[in-house]
């Protein structure tokens, strides 16, 4: 019997539920249910009772529990003397989207290895493409879920797009009263987004307000960088993210109707269930989540 297994057991336990203990334990629900299986044959008994939608402790389980949360808190006490003054230290490899890393490679990433010296931080820019798994990496920024089931994926901050258009795209045919408006003018298209398809674009302000546009799509890319700076040499009107046109002169762009909101992004953190997790990975991600919970949502 071993620690882990104990300890994903109480986490059942308490919360009922295998997608809420795969959330709180950042495991996939069939990793905990083979874990909770194997623990039921070391102990041969069973510790929850099966068929309805909660996870409820038999007799002998809420014994285990009770005795469980002891031993388990008492393991902590260990670890805490144990790894007190001990240094992180090996790599860790990330995948970031590039509006993305200027932003944490002064704000997170420096503070980051000034608080852990002795850490390898090996970047690598996705530039725009959608991540399905890790490969060798420990840890990934993707604007979709992936597609390898056995990892993790935690919403990290949802970006707000907005329409763009350049000033002189405008001057040619004119400023558009609503989003209806632009299936009569030209269109840059941003790939594996799901608002766009069959070139017929989805927008919804959030407020109420939502409908399709038929648009044509000369240049469509999955890197926004890319099509921000088609916005800005006046080659069609872009629905992005202002991150994406950090790099232009703001003289080169302009936000359509007001400032609406007309599409949401979100960005998820993808990394390996905690079994498979080095702890400099887990400190990585807890340190990242809550950098980006107090300084970007």
């Amino acid at each position: 019997m071993n620690l882990e297994g104990l300890e994903i057991f109480l986490v059942v336990a308490k919360s009922k539920s295998m997608a809420r203990s795969a959330e709180i334990l950042d495991m996939t629900v069939s990793s905990i249910s083979r874990k909770i299986k194997k623990l039921e044959e070391e102990l041969n008994t069973e510790l929850f009772h099966r068929g309805g939608k909660e996870f409820h402790p038999t007799s002998q389980g809420e014994i285990i529990a009770q005795r469980a949360e002891i031993l388990l808190a008492e393991a902590q006490n260990i670890r805490n003397l144990v790894n007190s003054d001990d240094k992180l230290h090996g790599p860790i490899r990330i995948l970031i989207p590039p509006s993305l890393a200027d932003i944490l490679s002064i704000q997170f990433f420096a503070p980051f290895m000034q608080r852990h010296p002795e850490i390898e931080l090996r970047v690598k820019v996705t530039l725009g493409r959608k991540v399905d798994t890790l490969y060798d990496n420990d840890f990934a920024f993707s604007p979709n879920l992936p597609q390898d089931t056995s990892l993790i994926a935690r919403p990290l901050f949802v970006g707000k797009r907005y329409f763009y258009a350049g000033p002189e795209l405008l001057a040619k045919y004119g400023m558009p009263e609503s989003p209806a408006d632009l299936s009569r003018y030209p269109f840059v298209g941003l790939l594996d987004n799901n608002k766009y398809s069959g070139g017929l674009l989805t927008w919804d302000n959030g407020s109420g307000r939502n409908g399709q546009i038929a648009v044509s799509c000369q240049i469509t890319s999955d890197y926004p960088d890319l099509l921000a700076s088609m916005v800005s040499q006046n080659l069609g009107v872009g629905c992005l993210t202002e991150g994406a046109f950090r790099n232009l002169p703001k003289s080169s762009y302009v936000r359509l109707f007001d400032d609406e909101t007309y599409d949401e992004a979100t960005l998820y953190g993808i990394f390996a269930s905690r079994e498979h997790r080095p702890h400099r990975v887990n400190v990585f991600v807890e340190e990242l989540i809550e950098f980006i919970g107090s300084n970007l949502i």
